[in-house]
Protein backbone atom coordinates (compact mmCIF):
# COMPACT_ATOMS: atom_id res chain seq x y z
CA UNK A 1 0.00 0.00 0.00
CA UNK A 2 2.62 2.41 0.62
CA UNK A 3 4.28 2.16 -2.67
CA UNK A 4 0.54 3.52 -4.04
CA UNK A 5 1.64 6.45 -1.85
CA UNK A 6 4.91 7.06 -3.18
CA UNK A 7 3.68 7.12 -6.59
CA UNK A 8 1.10 9.15 -6.10
CA UNK A 9 3.70 11.38 -4.39
CA UNK A 10 5.83 10.94 -7.44
CA UNK A 11 3.21 12.01 -10.26
CA UNK A 12 2.29 15.08 -8.28
CA UNK A 13 5.78 16.29 -7.97
CA UNK A 14 6.41 14.94 -11.78
CA UNK A 15 3.39 17.27 -13.03
CA UNK A 16 4.22 20.13 -10.83
CA UNK A 17 7.73 20.25 -12.54
CA UNK A 18 6.75 19.42 -15.81
CA UNK A 19 4.44 22.82 -15.36
CA UNK A 20 7.76 24.55 -14.05
CA UNK A 21 9.53 23.66 -16.67
CA UNK A 22 7.01 25.05 -19.40
CA UNK A 23 7.55 27.98 -17.70
CA UNK A 24 11.81 28.13 -18.10
CA UNK A 25 11.56 27.07 -21.90
CA UNK A 26 8.69 30.03 -22.51
CA UNK A 27 10.91 32.72 -20.66
CA UNK A 28 14.03 31.28 -22.32
CA UNK A 29 15.21 30.84 -18.63
CA UNK A 30 18.39 28.36 -19.93
CA UNK A 31 20.32 27.89 -16.22
CA UNK A 32 17.23 26.30 -14.99
CA UNK A 33 16.29 23.78 -17.89
CA UNK A 34 18.47 21.06 -17.02
CA UNK A 35 17.89 20.75 -13.41
CA UNK A 36 14.31 20.41 -13.17
CA UNK A 37 14.59 17.95 -16.69
CA UNK A 38 16.97 16.01 -14.62
CA UNK A 39 14.93 15.75 -11.33
CA UNK A 40 11.81 15.19 -13.74
CA UNK A 41 13.92 12.03 -14.95
CA UNK A 42 14.20 10.93 -11.26
CA UNK A 43 10.68 10.88 -10.42
CA UNK A 44 9.35 9.79 -13.93
CA UNK A 45 11.25 6.76 -13.70
CA UNK A 46 10.60 5.63 -9.79
CA UNK A 47 7.32 5.39 -11.09
CA UNK A 48 8.38 2.80 -14.07
CA UNK A 49 10.19 1.24 -11.85
CA UNK A 50 7.30 0.70 -9.35
CA UNK A 51 4.64 -0.54 -11.87
CA UNK A 52 7.99 -2.85 -13.15
CA UNK A 53 7.91 -4.26 -9.10
CA UNK A 54 4.22 -4.17 -8.54
CA UNK A 55 2.70 -4.49 -11.25
CA UNK A 56 -0.31 -2.48 -13.66
CA UNK A 57 -2.98 -2.21 -11.85
CA UNK A 58 -5.97 0.13 -10.93
CA UNK A 59 -4.78 1.37 -8.14
CA UNK A 60 -1.00 2.58 -9.48
CA UNK A 61 -3.72 4.09 -12.65
CA UNK A 62 -5.76 6.07 -9.41
CA UNK A 63 -2.54 7.04 -7.34
CA UNK A 64 -0.80 7.90 -10.32
CA UNK A 65 -3.40 10.15 -11.70
CA UNK A 66 -4.77 11.56 -8.34
CA UNK A 67 -1.16 12.36 -7.85
CA UNK A 68 -0.70 14.20 -11.37
CA UNK A 69 -4.31 16.63 -11.44
CA UNK A 70 -3.16 17.63 -8.08
CA UNK A 71 0.32 18.39 -9.05
CA UNK A 72 -0.91 20.49 -12.18
CA UNK A 73 -3.48 22.48 -10.10
CA UNK A 74 -1.09 23.37 -7.36
CA UNK A 75 1.81 24.58 -10.10
CA UNK A 76 -1.06 26.21 -11.73
CA UNK A 77 -2.00 27.64 -8.27
CA UNK A 78 1.21 28.86 -6.93
CA UNK A 79 1.44 30.06 -10.90
CA UNK A 80 -0.98 32.82 -10.58
CA UNK A 81 -0.11 33.52 -7.22
CA UNK A 82 3.20 34.67 -8.76
CA UNK A 83 1.89 36.25 -11.34
CA UNK A 84 -0.37 38.45 -8.65
CA UNK A 85 2.75 39.25 -6.53
CA UNK A 86 4.36 40.82 -9.63
CA UNK A 87 1.62 42.73 -10.64
CA UNK A 88 1.69 44.40 -6.86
Amino acid sequence: MSHLFYVFAASYVFVALKAVQQRHVQHNDWWHVMPTSLCMATVEYYVIAQVIRSGYGPGLVLAGGLGAGLGAMSAMWLHNLHLQRKSK
